[in-house]
């Protein structure tokens, strides 16, 4: 019974110890793929990879809230100014003459 045919045999002629070699090696084929699962969550986890980052802004660089408090103090001189352009001092002195 040199070669193997898929006719000759059949589940009828397998015996008992090949059923065992099949059980085992689906144990280990489901063992080592649970592991496999776990290691790449946990690397997702605990393993980022490195982001861009942003290079020094160097002395007198704002951060978003003073450029958010900037605004804002804008938007109120606005408000405060009588109608929607601002006149200048000087614009107005000589309209009034």
């Amino acid at each position: 019974m040199g070669l193997w045919h898929p006719k000759t045999l059949t589940v009828f002629d397998l015996h008992k110890d090949d059923f065992q070699r099949i059980g085992d090696a689906m144990f280990w084929l489901q063992v080592s793929t649970l592991v496999l699962v776990n290691v790449l969550i946990a690397s997702m986890l605990f393993v980022r990879p490195p982001r861009a980052a942003h290079g020094s802004a160097g002395d007198g660089a704002l951060s978003v809230w003073q450029l958010i408090e900037q605004v804002e103090a804008e938007r109120q001189r606005q408000a405060a100014s009588a109608g929607r352009h601002r006149i200048s001092a000087e614009t107005l002195a000589r309209l009034q003459i």
